[in-house]
């Protein structure tokens, strides 16, 4: 397609790219712009969410079960300590180690000439979505004192 520019030369237009406009009488373009690199990647931040979310609540999740086995084990040593301690001093050792444990936690008491051994085992079930179960457990030894009778052994 050739025109007359006014002092009677043809003049052809300049190629159009796909997707544009021609230039209209006041020099703007049309109303679409060319697709952008960013145009394409459009919903790419949105699938890369839905990705990262479920990782992301699964580490926390991860994160609280060992927390709970931590506190779970604290507890354990602290009953251990506090059951050897009172069946060194020759009182029950069941009270102040139960009182320590975590619930539903199991305490053994052993001796041998003058040591006494505490165990605390408690079952625990982990707050993750499969639930699993593990075990934590303590001991603690004790020496015992001499009785005011003056015996050692219990």
């Amino acid at each position: 397609m050739t025109s007359l520019d006014g002092r009677g030369s043809s003049v052809e237009p300049a190629p159009v790219r796909p997707g544009l406009r021609r230039a209209g009488p006041e020099g703007r373009t049309g109303s679409r712009c060319p697709p952008s690199p960013l145009h394409r990647e459009r919903g790419v931040v949105t699938a890369e969410t839905a990705l990262a979310v479920p990782i992301v609540v699964l580490l926390l999740a991860t994160l609280l079960a060992a927390a709970t086995a931590g506190l779970a084990q604290l507890q354990c040593i602290d009953a251990a300590r506090a059951g050897a301690r009172a069946a060194a001093r020759h009182d029950d050792p069941h009270a102040p180690a139960a009182a320590e444990a975590p619930a539903g936690a199991e305490v053994r008491v052993s001796s041998a000439d003058d040591l006494v051994k505490v165990q605390v085992l408690a079952q625990l079930t982990l707050p993750l979505p499969w639930q699993p179960r593990i075990a934590v457990r303590a001991e603690s030894t004790a020496q015992t004192e001499p009785s005011p009778s003056g015996e050692t052994a219990r």
